[in-house]
Formats: C-alpha cells, structure tokens, sequence
C-alpha cells in the first residue's frame, strides 16, 4: 500500500494534496483507491447530518415530513434517517407537537399521508406516544 493510499483510507486530505504535489505516483489502483476512500469518507459525513439534532432534538427527517416532503423524505430514509428519533424539551424552542415526538407524529400534524406511509413502511412505531399524549395508533 502506497503513502497515498495510507493518507486516503484514514482521510488525511491535506497529506494527499502535498503527495500529489509532489508527484505521487497516481496510477490506476491508487485513483481508484482514491474514490472509494473518499465516498466512504463523504457517506460517514452525509450519515452524521441526515440524524444531526437541531434546538428540540429535530432532525431533517421530522422538518420533511412535517412540510409534506415526500421525495426528501423517501431520499432521507434511503441514506438511512432514523424513523425513531424524537424531540425532547431542552427550553430552546416551542414544540407544539410535544416532545418525544417522532417524525411520523410530524407527518401526521402536516396532513401529509404520503409521508406517513413512507415512515410507516420504513418501520415507524405508530404506537408511540409524545408528552402531549398523541399517538398514532388505531385504538382497541
């Protein structure tokens, strides 16, 4: 294994930057090797924002289902949104919807049906309930 190699699997992008400047030896193996470390650097990097909390523990996930998004949603789910993850009250925003809400529950306060579909067939829990007490569950 080359230093190039070495530098791109462990993401030293500035090491890789001064080997290629100084006339690395770049052939075949070594770009190829070059794309696949930086994809799995660049899928690490989307993975961590795709669940990243903002103020009340909303994700991206929660905002496209509340708005109707669905393509956002579906593409979300695809690069592996949590359907799980719920708000909590930390005293940095208003929910309405209550804390520990999921996205479904944001689908579901939106009106969007197509999105609720799509959290629901990603494995949404539609039993879960929030601090206001909603669930989505048919009752029994």
């Amino acid at each position: 294994m080359t230093a190039l190699m070495q530098a791109c699997l462990y993401g030293h992008w500035k090491v890789v930057q001064i080997l290629i400047l100084f006339k690395a030896n770049v052939r075949i193996l070594t770009t190829l090797f070059l794309a696949q470390a930086t994809m799995k650097h660049l899928l690490i990097a989307i993975r961590r924002l795709i669940n990243g909390k903002s103020d009340g523990g909303v994700t991206p996930l929660h905002l496209a289902a509340l708005h109707g998004h669905a393509e956002s949603v579906q593409l979300l789910l695809n690069l592996g949104a949590s359907v799980s993850e719920v708000t909590i009250n930390d005293g940095s925003t208003i929910d309405l919807i209550g804390s520990g809400s999921t996205p479904l529950h944001y689908a579901a306060c939106g009106g969007s049906a197509v999105c609720c579909q799509l959290l629901v067939a990603a494995g949404a829990n539609m039993g879960a309930v929030n601090a206001n007490g909603y669930t989505l569950a048919l009752p029994t």
